[in-house]
This record gives structure tokens, C-alpha cells and sequence, in this order.
């Protein structure tokens, strides 16, 4: 009987980083093989092409985090030149995952690659890469390589570091002013299997799951019959982290807050985990309502900065697709019965804008 200690990896970045994604799932086999091999420690990496599968009970990055995000021990995510496109809740499905990695209190590693690249550049892309890791720095240390050669040496390094810190015993921490942090949750996956002829020639097994969150005894509290179930609260909690991130001029603390407590307002309940399941379909019309009159109010507070942001998401959807300005705007006019075509983003009301704006994004969903 051997056992065998798994610890699974989430690969995410955009469309850009194939090559890096590539290098981490080698290096990652190798030190598996490897290094690790005499430690029974397995490492095994999750990637959406080869670990996700269809599932249309929620939106596609909500698949996507379930599949591959939240059973992950540790989540790794590459940047090159390009930040991604929206999932709807946020400006990226990477920066979806490594936000659901962080709330989860999951190990994430985050790389930024300064490899050299001709030809034309996407400023939007690039402005909102910039402006993501000027956020990161403010959470923690983040890593930069400027070859494939350096990220391999980095991150074999750092991966193996990781793994270890998993794996360590003490799972208390202090911040820089003494007090303890929330412990991070870690999630131990055993194996016992047997094992005939070669490595990795596995016959029989099961595999038990413990997370580990501090010294004290785990209390399970069931969920009150009739309520949200576990997957229906983190739906809310992201509608009501959306409702925050949208909240201009108060603290990202204060507004995650208030829009809880608007919450739990809207339906008389004490907490949010006490809903009725049945009232998730009014739960998503009261969260549609309220992101409507935010922007709606964004539009009046600050209408240059939203014609700004408008303008950017449309064309960088429009590069996405491979559009023109000739081709499209006229196509664009004509399914909207505009009475003239437009030729300019600049000359739209801010009524047509938004309908423009509306039509680009289901297209570009759509693809």
C-alpha cells in the first residue's frame, strides 16, 4: 500500500500565454515525477482546456471557478501583454480567478511575463494589465521573468516552496502588526493505492479529504432546510461583491458592507445564508435592479469617465473579433434602425452609445 499525498494546481491567464501555461504543466509533471516522487507528494495541474466540462447550470466563468478554481490547492496565473475579456462580473476570467482564489484563502502565485513582442500592441489590453498589477502589489509579492528560461527556473523554485508551506505543519501567522491572520485553508488530498508493475500503474484506491483550518476541533453547522444551499451563497456573495467593486468614492470594506446589509433588508433576514432557496430568483432580479441604478447613476456622476470606458470596451471587443470600424458600424446601425449610419463612437448620444455598447457585448459573447 502506497500513499500518496495529492496537490492539485489551477493554470489560468488569457489567450496570450499558451507557451507559459505549457512550461508550468512540464514543470510541474517533472517535479511530480521527480523531486516530489520520494516524498509521496503527487502534484497534478488543472487546466480548463483538459479539466472543465459543459455545464450550462451558470454563466461560463461560474462553471469554470467550481471546476477548476475551487477544487485547487494552489492557483497559478501568467500575463504577458494581454488582461483578457470580461466575464461579466469582472474585466477578466483570470482576474475572476485569482479574486475567488484570494476570498478562498487559497495559495496564489501570480507571474508577469516582460518577454519583448512585435507588432501592434492593444493599448486598452495593456492599460488594464498595468492598472491590475499596480492592484496585486498592494496585496502581496507577485513575479516577473523576461524569458521562458527564467519563468521555468522561477517557478520550479517557487512551486517547490509553495508545496512545502502547504504541507507545513504550523499553520498559524502573524501580520506586520502582530496579529494573527485568517489561516489559510489547505486541503491535504490522500491517496492510498495499490500499486502493481510500474510507476504510476495504479489499480485500486480512494482518497480522503481533510482541511485543515486550525488546532480546534471543526464544528459543521448544517444549513437550515429550505435555505440557500452552498453553491447559491457564494452566487449572492458575488452579486454583492460586484454591488461593492461599483460603489465609487467609499472604501471597497465600507461598501462590501452596506450592500450586505441592503441585502438582508431587501428580504427581512438576519443573515444572508438564511434565504429561502425559493428566493434566489427575486434575490437576482433585486441585484439586476440595483447594478441598473448604479449605472445609471455612474452615467450622471461621471459621464466622461463612462463614455471613456465605454469607448475602450467597444473597440477592444471589436479587435477580439477581428471588426472594423467600416465594416461594423454600419452593420451595427442597421440592426439597431438607427436612421443614419454612424461613423464615429464619438457622435453617439449616450442612449445610443449604450445600445451600441450592448449589441458589441452579446456579440462578442457570443463568438
Amino acid at each position: 500500500m502506497k500513499t500518496v499525498k495529492l496537490i492539485q494546481i489551477a493554470l489560468c491567464g488569457p489567450s496570450d500565454v499558451e507557451e507559459e501555461i505549457g512550461i508550468a504543466k512540464r514543470v510541474i509533471c517533472a517535479l511530480s515525477d521527480g523531486e516530489l516522487d520520494g516524498r509521496g507528494i503527487l502534484l497534478q495541474p488543472l487546466h480548463w482546456r483538459e479539466n472543465a466540462s459543459p455545464d450550462l447550470a451558470q454563466r461560463p466563468q461560474a462553471v469554470l471557478n467550481r471546476q477548476i478554481v475551487d477544487k485547487a490547492d494552489i492557483v497559478v496565473a501568467v500575463f504577458w501583454n494581454r488582461f483578457g475579456s470580461s466575464t461579466g462580473v469582472y474585466d477578466s476570467g483570470t482576474e475572476e480567478e485569482i479574486k475567488r482564489a484570494h476570498t478562498l484563502t487559497k495559495r496564489v502565485m501570480v507571474y508577469f511575463s516582460k518577454r519583448f513582442k512585435t507588432g501592434p500592441m492593444d493599448t486598452v489590453q495593456l492599460s488594464n494589465l498595468d492598472t491590475f498589477k499596480c492592484k496585486l502589489r498592494f496585496l502581496g509579492l507577485v513575479e516577473e521573468f523576461e524569458s521562458h528560461d527564467e519563468f521555468r527556473e522561477k517557478f520550479t523554485r517557487q512551486l517547490l516552496q509553495s508545496v512545502g508551506e502547504l504541507l507545513a505543519p504550523d499553520t498559524s501567522k502573524t501580520d506586520e502588526s502582530g496579529k494573527a491572520e485568517r489561516p489559510r485553508t489547505e486541503t491535504n488530498t490522500t491517496l492510498n493505492q495499490s500499486q502493481r508493475g510500474g510507476r504510476g500503474n495504479f489499480q485500486a484506491g480512494f482518497v480522503n479529504t481533510l482541511n485543515v483550518r486550525s488546532q480546534k476541533p471543526k464544528i459543521t453547522i448544517a444549513p437550515t432546510p429550505g435555505c440557500v444551499s452552498a453553491e447559491e451563497l457564494k452566487q449572492i456573495g458575488e452579486w454583492i461583491e460586484t454591488l461593492a467593486e461599483g460603489d465609487t468614492g467609499i472604501a471597497r470594506d465600507r461598501a462590501f458592507g452596506k450592500w450586505g446589509k441592503m441585502f438582508n433588508n431587501a428580504f427581512n433576514i438576519p443573515k444572508r445564508d438564511l434565504l429561502p432557496s425559493s428566493k434566489m430568483g427575486d434575490a437576482q432580479a433585486w441585484y439586476e435592479q440595483q447594478r441598473k441604478m448604479q449605472r445609471i447613476g455612474y452615467k450622471t456622476a461621471a459621464p466622461d469617465e463612462w463614455r471613456n470606458n465605454a469607448y475602450a470596451f467597444i473597440k477592444a471587443r471589436m479587435s477580439e473579433m477581428g471588426r472594423t470600424n467600416a465594416d461594423y458600424y454600419p452593420e451595427v446601425s442597421s440592426r439597431l434602425k438607427m436612421k443614419r449610419p454612424f461613423t464615429s463612437l464619438k457622435n453617439l448620444s449616450k442612449k445610443d452609445l449604450e445600445r451600441v455598447y450592448g449589441v458589441v457585448s452579446r456579440d462578442s459573447d457570443g463568438r
